[in-house]
């Protein structure tokens, strides 16, 4: 049985197909970071490596390394057709050129596990133990460690959240939250994140980020749920990841809100749905 209906874009007031596609670029001041391995006019290579990836939020929090050998490789058709940074593991990473501190939001594209983020400090890191889905991150005055992350695996791309204020934190892998709790004492701006894929200075034993990173979005302040949910549309769309947002995410069958894809077949539940760029939706049954 084929029906037919019309998607709306609620917060819009109209239909997808009449509206300008939304971007991360509309957060406007919000955006304190923006890192897209698909935008190949940010990215300054050496050889097959890249030795500064620019930042699109129009605060030049580039993230650099100089030394060739610790510069991640740019591979292209990495996922969805679509060019990613592979890190080795080592010293793979890069510094950016000014922190970015709390409250924030994070969104990441990546497959991998060890330090994702850090500051060049002992008290801000965000790391993922290698080869488990356990999360290390802490901060001056309390650290949730050791922790599994329900639905993250690492070999597997993931479009995640990290959103940290107050004295709170949760994790949202592919749009459901995963996991949540608080940080004794609460967060403090002291050490703001400077580092992509290294580790802090002090730290021995455990490598560099391992595996691949593709896009990062991070924000000044902590974001409604509806701005959280456009982000996590935006990326899922963006990078082939929908089908691994829940049955109920607004975004799940709206990538003509951003405009990605002129068909796209989803499977929620007892169904196949078609979307068209113009916010036709089908249902096959």
């Amino acid at each position: 049985m084929l029906q037919r209906g019309r998607q709306r874009q609620r917060e819009r007031g109209t239909f997808s197909g009449g509206v300008v596609a939304w971007t991360p670029a509309e957060l406007g001041a919000d955006l304190a970071l923006w890192l897209d391995a698909d935008d190949a006019s940010t990215i300054t290579l050496n050889g097959s490596n890249v030795s500064q990836w620019d930042d699109k939020s129009g605060n030049d929090r580039h993230a650099a390394q100089a030394t060739a050998a610790d510069q991640p490789a740019y591979t292209t058709g990495g996922l969805d057709g679509k060019p990613v940074l592979t890190f080795a593991g080592g010293g793979d990473g890069f510094t950016l050129a000014s922190g970015v501190g709390v409250p924030r939001d994070m969104f990441v594209v990546s497959r991998g596990s060890s330090y994702l983020f850090s500051a060049n400090t002992a008290t801000e890191r965000l790391v993922y133990v290698p080869n488990s889905s356990a999360l290390f991150w802490s901060t001056a005055t309390g650290q949730p460690s050791n922790i599994t992350v329900p639905g993250r695996s690492h070999t597997t791309y993931h479009v995640e959240g990290y959103h940290a204020t107050g004295s709170s934190y949760e994790v949202v892998i592919d749009g459901a939250s995963a996991l949540s709790g608080s940080i004794s004492g609460g967060w403090t701006n002291d050490n703001e994140f400077t580092q992509i894929g290294l580790q802090w200075a002090a730290q021995t034993g455990v490598p560099s980020w391992t595996g691949e990173i593709a896009e990062i979005i991070w924000t000044d302040k902590s974001l409604p749920n509806f701005d959280r949910q456009k982000l996590e549309g935006y990326l899922a769309w963006k990078w082939g990841l929908a089908e691994n947002l829940p049955n109920d995410h607004p975004y799940r069958v709206g990538g003509s809100f951003f405009g990605f894809g002129s068909f796209r077949a989803l499977s929620p539940s007892g169904s196949d749905l078609l979307v068209t760029s113009d916010g036709d939706v089908f249902i096959v049954q």
